[in-house]
């Protein structure tokens, strides 16, 4: 089986003041240039590779605490998790998933080191950068996230720095005085590459909602890796999926068509903070029928297959729970894959059958 590496993606959706297709928000998408080995030329979320040398780094605390708080944090590390992070943790959040839980070493939770990863990566492709200024540590998750708008002359240096070597991104925030906004990301999603494929990843996914659309002043894409910075509707993303003018591999796909049924930032933000106390479910795709349905956890046949042995299924019962990816491997005036959902997993009723 092929390694699989962790990753992180932010889901960022921002408030419009005018409605598109009854949508009052868009969604940042990136489009990948042709030279990238994975997902080539398909549009994406913001995020990357996980690094346990930067995003586990000892020196965030220095970042996020003064003094009088980081003393008490060296001499009772529990404190990490039990106050002062404790509203993004919960039985079911990253922690326990990565069966890494430490409470009596000095470590950063996972809970804090994937947005970190994900502030990071969305930072390196896109130069938003999400922070605020350092003041007392405010311990609450909430609805919505905040990117710095000062010193943006500083910032594009420090754009360029990073974007040459990833580990300079805790100095930044030391040497500006300012914090990661993580508070302001949701645990949303958790999916894992499948089997077959050569390159795999487990990508933990956050939603983040923002007042607004950063002007391309806040904006310096990063042309190594992006060729295009763009926000749509839910609505309007999936229409440009359909008639294949732009492509997205599954997990976006699917997580698409769970935003399209919440038309109100307000409401989605509010649904996203909530859910997140409920925990994340890791979903790693079954594919069988010669990889042309791909089976989620939920649908009836999902605990009943093996990709490894090259199942074949019957036509699906219409009558029972379905939550699988279908592959277009024959039309290519269609788009690669569709999704079929027809029961309500978490709140938000997804595509119907055709």
């Amino acid at each position: 089986m092929n390694q699989i590496k962790k990753s992180a993606t932010l889901i960022i959706s921002s408030a419009i003041q005018k409605s598109v297709n009854n949508f009052n928000y868009k969604v940042m998408l990136l489009k990948r240039n042709s030279r990238m080995r994975t997902a080539p030329n398909f549009h994406v979320y913001p995020g990357g590779k996980y690094d346990e040398a930067i995003d586990e780094s000892l020196n965030w605390l220095d970042v996020f605490f003064f003094s009088r708080d980081l003393e008490k944090i060296k001499s009772n590390p529990k404190l990490l998790r039990k106050i002062y992070f404790n509203d993004l943790i919960n039985n079911n959040s990253i922690g326990s998933l990565e069966n890494k839980q430490t409470n009596n070493s000095l470590s950063i939770p996972l809970e804090l080191s994937y947005r970190l990863c994900a502030i990071r990566e969305t930072f390196e492709e896109t130069g938003l950068l999400l922070a605020m200024k350092k003041h007392k540590l405010d311990t609450q998750a909430k609805l919505y996230s905040s990117y710095f708008k000062e010193n943006i002359n500083e910032i594009k240096d420090w754009h360029k720095i990073i974007k040459r070597d990833s580990s300079k991104f805790v100095d930044m925030f030391l040497e500006m005085n300012i914090i990661p906004d993580v508070f302001g990301l949701h645990e949303w999603a958790n999916w894992i590459t499948p089997a077959h494929e050569k390159i795999r990843f487990n990508t933990f996914f956050f939603m983040c909602f923002l007042h607004d659309v950063p002007s391309n002043d806040w904006l310096d894409i990063n042309t190594d890796e992006i060729d295009s910075l763009e926000f749509f509707t839910p609505k309007e993303a999936l229409e440009k999926n359909t008639r294949n003018q732009i492509k997205f591999i599954p997990p976006q796909l699917y997580e698409f068509s769970r935003l399209e049924r919440f038309f109100n930032v307000e409401k989605l933000a509010e649904y996203s903070l909530r859910r997140q106390h409920y925990g994340l479910t890791p979903w790693q795709p079954i594919f069988v029928n010669n990889r042309h349905i791909g089976l989620l956890p939920g649908d009836y046949m999902y605990q009943t297959v093996s990709e490894q042995n090259k199942t074949e299924i019957e036509p699906a019962d219409m009558s029972r729970r379905l939550n699988r990816i279908i592959r277009n491997q024959s039309d290519p005036t269609k788009p690669m894959y569709k999704i079929v959902c027809n029961y309500d997993f978490d709140g938000s009723q997804l595509l119907s059958i055709d």
